[in-house]
């Protein structure tokens, strides 16, 4: 076996480390060693001292590396397997005593309960939130940051609701991630703009019990009042994992209800024990890390008091777990002087320096070897599951990667092949609805505005509707599926060459459908560069505001080419926008944001079924976001352009002196050209117009890439309005027809394949979404990082430009 050196060095002597094992080898971790962050996590995912781990594969590329602990697959990097010195360990030896516990207080009813459903990620946690509230959910950010907040109403017995609060997925109640950090404010009441929670409830995965138990354990010390929800049972059954629930319940002091979620299995059971809540008196567990946790929460209780502030026990205690944790004092902001909570932290440390005791292992390896007392005879028959034999393909050396080209392309050829019809029919509805209540208005500006600018407008962005429905619901069905995890251990390598994290892959891939929650979801990510590195070349990704313009420009001047071949062109654009990302990323990470790699630890859950219920939840809050975008802000937009693009008007004068020097038959569209010049719109353009000449675009396109910095998409809505300003108030020809009918001032055709060419190339690389620049600010604080990102996207977009017209114009 390999030695690996490095954090595996230890007292002068090389030893062997879980790095150095081959696929199919297992060996029992002795030592974690390395910086404390990484210790700790490890930790939590079950690898402590005296776990047997056993290596499943390696990445294509050699790194990260799949093993199997506990009954779970995690993934990891090569460097952190290498805190994972080998050998026997003298680890800490616990028998299952129950927990003693006492009824809780009965919910208030002067208001509503609030409930914080907390668990790991991917234990059934969204599923079971949306199965308890149905429709009755609203999704925004916590203030001050992007961390999705979700809410919902669940009926309670007695015809009573409680409002549930679907936190953050955590591991521990030590955070290492911003939204770790969110979830754990809740539960301590830390946030003012959120209610602390009347009681938990702990959603445990049954086919993964000893890791989801950690969180339990943790959750049972703040003394909050506690309900587990069982989920996965049906999983955990199929496996042959046993399920006891009363068992559970008896050893963890709290009510334990197995749930299915997805059938509605246990739910009723569930809202019925909600109001039997049970808090924590003493638990089995407990050693010195844990007693010096509740003595520092005893100091912060009387700082509280003597500030004249009303906290509560749990509240303590997490802030406790803050400051003996991380050394995080923000919990205590506003408790008067914090000498002696410095003085007691610093002497809980010493204790434990002088005993030898390593604060981050001691705690968690007493609650796992409680946990595997508990677990004794339940873990699952050794057998080969049908993950194992669609791992084996797809997430092989070879075919592996493969596979997932294979995918990627698919989901683009799909993309535009399956929406195409329905397309088809949704503009041919817009066309003879615009027609029907376009006879119905007097003519006039308000025709004129309703033909050339709503429904030219509004009408040519909402037929994308069912191309950026299918993109939604194929990312859902991935991601319900597990195989975008999947994707994060096949790119991890490739993302590290970069400089980015493994981690980074969902937020990329989360922007493809819009970047403002793909930066959302690098608050994943723990270590600063690597989450801003991933912030900023997340717009490169081709979000659903860019297909209405790819789907437009390819099909008007790519239609001859077969649907696949289309597709084709599509997925290269989307392709386009990755590679950029990963150059700029790589630039980044070399220079400016310069700095070593982070851990890389993810969980690699089991393949599920898509639910059905949860991917038209999430398409449907996808396609109602956009038909209200479309609704309010392109239709404002459309109808500020129009009106921008229709005054001033001409005078009668010039009317009559371009009506005199024109042929007959140029008549109408010489006035419609000399309108649109002399509009406000058409001044702007002419003043924009140097600039982008050198890429071949006109005043025009001008008109069109200024409202897309509104929202991309609206860049369709105003080609609409540029073409449609000053015609027939009848004409209703799809705008299509009417860009291949644009002409230059010299008469020839203003749009051509390569203009195309150039127009999609600019909008792969450029930064032309006002929202995301805003969320940019927020989570960067300041404008130093989205004003550099802003001017330099979009000065690579031009220079990509300039260079595809300058010389596709002299070859072609």
């Amino acid at each position: 076996m390999p030695i690996i050196t490095g954090p595996g060095v230890h007292d002068g002597r090389e030893r062997p480390s879980l790095a150095g094992l081959d696929p199919g080898e297992s060996a029992v971790v002795g030592q974690l060693v390395g910086p404390v962050s990484i210790r700790r996590r490890l930790a939590e995912m079950g690898l402590v001292p005296g776990v047997t781990a056993t290596v499943e594969r390696l990445a294509p590329l050699g790194d990260p590396m799949e093993i199997a602990v506990r009954g779970y697959r995690l993934s990891l990097r090569r460097d952190q397997a290498a805190c994972l010195i080998l050998g026997n360990a003298a680890h800490a030896v616990q028998t299952a005593e129950p927990v003693s516990s006492a009824p809780a207080p009965p919910l208030p009813t002067v208001r509503e309960p609030v409930i914080a459903l907390a668990g790991n990620p991917n234990a059934g946690k969204t599923t079971l939130f949306n199965a308890i509230t149905g429709m009755r959910q609203q999704v925004g950010n916590y203030p001050g940051v992007t961390v999705d907040r979700k809410e919902g109403l669940a009926p309670l017995v007695g015809g009573r609701q409680a409002r549930i609060i679907d936190l953050p997925g955590i591991y521990s109640l030590i955070p290492s991630s911003p939204d770790e950090r969110i979830a754990v404010e809740v539960l301590a009441g830390l946030r003012a703009d959120t209610a602390m929670p009347d009681m938990v409830l702990a959603v445990i995965d049954a086919s993964n019990l000893a890791r989801n138990l950690l969180l339990a354990t943790q959750l049972l010390d703040t003394g909050l009042p506690m309900v587990i929800a069982l989920t996965m049972v049906d999983e955990a059954r199929a496996r042959g994992i046993p399920v006891d629930a009363d068992g559970l319940s008896a050893r963890l002091g709290v009510p334990v209800i197995p749930v299915v979620a997805s059938t509605g299995e246990g739910l009723l059971r569930l809202r019925e024990v909600i109001g039997n809540a049970r808090s924590v008196q003493s638990v089995p567990w407990s050693g010195p890390v844990l007693e010096d946790h509740d003595r520092i929460a005893e100091v912060v209780l009387h700082q509280a008091r003597a500030a004249g502030r009303e906290l509560s026990p749990a509240s303590a205690k997490l802030i406790a777990w803050a400051l003996l944790g991380e050394g995080d004092f923000t919990g205590v902001l506003g408790l008067g002087a914090i000498e002696p909570l410095i003085v007691a932290v610093a002497q809980a440390r010493a204790r434990w320096a002088a005993s030898g005791i390593d604060p981050v292992l001691d705690d968690i390896a007493r609650r796992y070897a409680w946990i595997d007392a508990l677990l004794a005879g339940n873990a699952p028959p050794a057998r080969r599951l049908a993950r194992d034999r669609i791992d084996a393909v797809l997430l092989h050396r070879v075919w592996g990667p493969a596979a997932f080209a294979l995918v990627m392309w698919g989901l683009f050829v799909a993309i535009f092949t399956l929406a195409a019809p329905i397309m088809d029919a949704a503009e041919q509805l817009v066309l003879w609805l615009g027609a029907k209540v376009g006879a119905l208005l007097p003519d006039g500006l308000i025709s004129q505005l309703w033909h050339d600018g709503i429904v030219s407008g509004v009408g040519g962005v909402i037929i994308f509707v069912p191309q950026i429905a299918f993109m939604f619901i194929l990312l859902a069905v991935l991601d319900e599926s597990g195989y975008l995890a999947r994707g994060a251990f096949l790119l991890d390598r490739v993302l590290g060459k970069v400089g980015l994290h493994g981690r980074s892959f969902v937020p990329l891939l989360s922007s493809h459908a819009c970047a403002i929650p793909g930066i959302m979801a690098a608050r994943t990510i723990p270590d600063a560069r690597e989450r801003l590195a991933t912030m900023l070349v997340a717009p490169f990704m081709s979000c659903s505001a860019r297909l209405p313009v790819y789907g437009l420009l390819i099909g008007v001047f790519f239609v001859h080419l077969a649907p696949w071949q289309q597709g084709t062109i599509m997925a290269a654009l989307y392709l386009g926008g990755i590679v950029t990302a990963g150059l700029v990323a790589w630039a980044l990470r070399s220079t400016v944001l310069r700095g070593p790699s982070s851990s890389f630890l993810i969980e690699l859950p089991p393949y599920r079924l898509p639910s059905l219920g949860e991917i038209a939840r999430v398409t449907g809050r996808a396609v109602r976001a956009f038909l209200v975008r479309a609704g309010t802000i392109i239709l404002a937009f459309t109808v500020l352009l129009w009106a921008a693009m229709t005054f001033p008007r001409l005078s009668e004068d010039q009317v009559a002196a371009i009506t005199a020097a024109t042929p007959a038959e140029q008549v109408e569209p010489a006035l419609q050209q000399a309108s649109l010049e002399h509009s406000i719109a058409g001044r702007t353009g002419r003043l924009i117009e140097p600039v982008i000449a050198p890429l071949g675009m006109d005043w025009q396109v001008g008109i069109g890439l200024i409202g897309a910095f509104a929202a991309r998409e609206v860049f369709v809505s105003t080609l609409g309005v540029v073409h449609g300003v000053g015609g027939d108030d009848q004409d209703t020809t799809p705008l299509a027809h009417r860009m291949q009918e644009a002409k230059r001032p010299d008469g020839t055709p203003l749009w051509s394949p390569l203009l195309a060419v150039v127009t999609l190339a600019w909008f792969v690389l450029a930064m032309q979404c006002l929202s995301t620049v805003a969320v940019m600010v927020r989570e960067t604080g300041g404008w130093r990082w989205p004003l550099i990102q802003l001017v330099g996207m979009n000065g690579l977009a031009w220079f990509a430009g300039f260079l595809i017209w300058q010389i596709g114009s002299r070859v072609f």
